[in-house]
């Protein structure tokens, strides 16, 4: 239960940070904080 609870939570702000402008700087601060989650070169 709390495991899809979070797993929604997840794609909810992964998504925010994909739709948004990068042009955002708190956008930009969740996309590069989703980034690192996933071993991107930019963290």
């Amino acid at each position: 239960m709390y495991r899809r609870l979070l797993l929604n939570l997840f794609c909810m702000v992964f998504l925010q940070a994909c739709l948004k402008p990068m042009s955002d700087p708190k956008a930009e601060k969740v996309d590069s904080q989703v980034q690192c989650g996933f071993g991107s070169k930019d963290c």
